[in-house]
């Protein structure tokens, strides 16, 4: 009989290795290419957050269960390579914080008492990547419900409560791997007071949204070829930014979302006044990864033949299910998002003007990610719904 590992994280972001973040938004670029052929209702994921706590179970895997990882993930396969990337990213992005901002990422993992880690690994998964080993019983659901609940919750600062429920939790279960990240920071400009606007949810429909405005010097780029405009949004933290993809067409947005391999891969943005407006928002989604990473070719894992004898002797491991929630607040202030993601394992200046200002009016859906020097953070789109 398989046992069962749950993978579970909550994400921010902060920058580093060009190697990482290469790999980053190659695997960015075919994640949200599945969650768009889902159909995923409310897009929002930390591309970050996946790489880093699947790496920690490729960390233990072996055989075609580890390539598959290593290859969806657009990681190297081998494990120093890997291991060295990563490190390098939590190593950066461990505890970042200031006076007006802060990024933390933090790994966990939740083993059952009767369960013993190899030596190996669990060395590994301290030294590397950082994680907190706590053993719990998962038999006793209320509890352990609550007490990896709870320690979600402070590390997302309550903006994610929950991420596991009492139907997560069963007697297969064996670890539960949690990461998360969390992100809060004020734009270097503020934005003005929103004011109620329209927004096009598609060509000829309409909602009232609370719309942000300014007048400023920023990046920006347009593209004949994509049929958009680009804008770069920084923050009052080096190296971190959030990047809007604006269709031209107000129901432009599916064919933009095809194009997202050139959109991550824009050359430098140009500096330009900007009369800028877009929405304040606010929303959380839920990814169900599995039909996901097993569409983008991670398969063994969650199968019976799952190779992942380097995490433990004492059990048979494959991976039950694997859920991301997400959690993003943008306002005339700044930013705060977070990210949750488990894997389950079961038994079986001032302004000088030289030109006209351009315009940004983000009054109908686009794409946005924040970005650092290491890769995406978070990428989702806002459509009005």
């Amino acid at each position: 009989m398989k046992l069962q590992i749950l993978l579970l994280g909550i994400t921010s972001v902060y920058c580093l290795d060009s190697s990482f973040r290469d790999a980053n938004r190659q695997f960015t670029t075919k994640l949200y290419k599945e969650l768009v052929e889902q159909k995923q209702e409310k897009l929002l994921v930390s591309p970050m957050a996946i790489q880093i706590i699947f790496s920690l179970l490729r960390a233990g895997s072996g055989g075609l269960t580890s390539e598959e990882l290593s290859d969806a993930l657009s990681l190297p396969r081998d494990d120093k390579a890997q291991d060295d990337m990563v490190k390098g990213v939590l190593e950066a992005y461990k505890t970042v914080q200031g006076d007006h901002y802060q990024l933390t990422l933090a790994n966990k993992i939740y083993v059952q008492e009767d369960v013993e880690l190899k030596a190996s690994y669990k060395s590994k998964a301290v030294d590397v990547f950082g994680a907190d080993v706590e053993n719990v019983d998962f038999k006793k659901k209320e509890n352990a419900m609550a007490v990896i609940n709870k320690w979600v919750d402070c590390k997302t600062k309550h903006t994610i409560p929950e991420i596991v429920t009492k139907d997560d939790l069963n007697d297969a279960l064996r670890l539960i791997l949690l990461n998360t990240v969390y992100f809060q920071a004020p734009w270097r400009q503020r934005f003005h007071e929103p004011s109620q606007k329209p927004f096009f949810v598609d060509s000829s429909n309409t909602v009232n949204v609370d719309m942000m405005s300014d007048r400023d010097l920023y990046e920006y780029h347009e593209s004949d070829e994509l049929k958009a405009k680009f804008l770069k949004i920084p923050y009052r933290v080096n190296g971190m930014s959030m990047v809007m993809a604006l269709p031209n067409e107000k129901d432009g947005l599916g064919e933009l979302e095809k194009r997202l391999g050139d959109i991550l891969a824009l050359p430098k943005f140009s500096y330009n006044v900007v009369i800028v407006s877009f929405p304040k928002f606010q929303f959380d989604a839920t990814i169900k990864l599995k039909p996901i990473l097993n569409a983008m070719g991670i398969k063994d894992a969650f199968t019976s033949s799952a190779n992942f004898s380097g995490i433990s002797e004492s059990a048979s491991l494959s991976v039950s299910d694997a859920i991301q929630k997400n959690h993003i607040e943008v306002n005339e202030k700044g930013t705060i998002a977070s990210s949750a993601t488990a894997v389950l394992l079961f038994e079986y200046s001032g302004l000088v003007e030289v030109e006209p200002p351009k315009e940004f009016k983000a009054d109908h859906p686009f794409i946005f990610f924040i970005e650092s020097e290491a890769g995406i953070l978070f990428i989702g789109k806002f459509t009005g719904h």
